[in-house]
């Protein structure tokens, strides 16, 4: 079985590389980077493996498909035959592909979080009644934080970042979400700290932040389940 969770991995992995191509045409303001047309390339690893690098974002889509072969491995050794792998896989599969296109186009798409962000609302309004007050403190925790880093800051964090927060503050609720911003601004300090003695970056250099953000909530997820109800959710 790990060997068919690898190979799950590998696909989605594979398939959200190829997608991120596509989501974007969405956008109100399309990229100019935009490939005319979905290529549907091989998998990444093995371009890798036969030396042919010169593929656009091959390092990003070979980093894409090994963590997504890694994170479905590791579902499987610590959640085995298990309801809960659809909800994991769900969540890695839209914040992967969150990052993937973030990271390429500095784009995060409506047409991504606002559904999302209804759905989880939604379920957890659902599934916890006497903990609604709870979600929606997260929410607005969330965006409080972020649209007012918005306004401060309006070259560091765009629209999209603060919608994008507002879903993990759903997700999470309130205090719960601390968490989650907790690890993702750590991720961030790392990086800024690598990119500073590697010389590749400067403070003032911008970087994405969506990211970081779904590494934040991603890892809270595997730390620190959400309850709900007398089950787990997540």
């Amino acid at each position: 079985m790990i060997l068919v969770f690898a190979l799950f991995g590998l696909a989605i992995g594979w398939l959200m590389n190829q997608v991120s191509d596509y989501f974007p045409r969405a956008a109100t303001h399309k990229p100019a980077a935009l490939p005319q047309a979905v290529s549907w390339a091989p998998p990444a690893l093995w371009q890798v493996i036969r030396q042919q690098t010169d593929q656009p974002w091959i390092g990003l889509h070979a980093a894409t498909e090994a963590a997504s072969m890694i994170f479905m491995v590791y579902l499987w050794l610590w959640l085995g035959a298990s309801w809960l792998l659809v909800p994991y896989t769900i969540a890695y599969l839209f914040f992967a592909l969150v990052t993937v296109i973030d990271i390429k186009y500095r784009l995060v798409l409506n047409v991504l979080v606002y559904p999302a962000g209804l759905l989880v609302l939604l379920v957890r309004v659902l599934f916890e009644q006497n903990q609604v007050l709870t979600v929606v403190l997260g929410g607005a925790f969330a965006f409080l934080i972020f649209y007012g880093t918005a306004r401060i800051r309006p070259n560091g964090l765009g629209g999209g970042d603060v919608k994008l927060a507002v879903l993990i503050g759903f997700l999470f609720g309130f205090p719960g979400i601390l968490f989650a911003l907790l690890l993702g601004a750590a991720a961030t300090a790392v990086f800024i700290v690598a990119a500073l003695v590697t010389r590749r970056g400067s403070l003032q250099t911008q970087i994405p932040y969506a990211p970081f953000l779904c590494f934040g909530a991603l890892a809270a997820l595997l730390l620190h389940p959400i309850w709900i109800g007398n089950g787990v959710l997540f």
